[in-house]
């Protein structure tokens, strides 16, 4: 968005996301949470181009939904700041050279932590977190 010459973004009014999103829910290409956390762009690049923009209009309402709730926020908060002061893999109990290894792995590391990493710092129970995020995109897409 542009306002007063300078350039803004506006999450909430991504419409490509909003229409990537909308499209899952209604073809059933909903990836379930516990699936999700651990993917990234190229298993979704894997995928037929429908089911990839899916993904990104999931991680679209998924960023959204945590915005949106202050428990969730707060814990978004307190993964940025971790992240930031390299303190994850003490804030988890995560041996610092076992974390640095699993760093090392690349993609696998995403595999391995993203669930692990929700869990301490967003929700611990994934799937009261997934009915109310679900029911968030619902919502945002008037499919509820």
């Amino acid at each position: 968005m542009l306002n007063n010459g300078t350039v803004t973004f506006t999450a909430k009014r991504n419409l490509a996301r909003f229409n990537d999103l909308r499209s899952a829910m209604v073809n059933s290409h909903w990836i379930p949470l516990a699936r999700l956390l651990p993917m990234d762009a190229g298993d979704a690049v894997g995928t037929t181009t429908e089911r990839a923009v899916g993904y990104y209009g999931q991680l679209w309402a998924l960023a959204g939904f945590i915005r949106s709730r202050d428990e969730y926020r707060a814990g978004l908060g307190r993964l940025l700041r971790d992240a930031e002061a390299g303190r994850i893999s003490q804030a988890m109990g995560i041996d610092p050279a076992q974390f640095a290894r699993l760093r090392g792995k690349g993609r696998a590391y995403n595999k391995e932590l993203s669930e692990p990493i929700f869990r301490h710092y967003i929700a611990s129970d994934l799937e009261t977190f997934e009915r109310q995020y679900r029911a968030y995109a619902e919502k945002i897409t008037s499919l509820r």
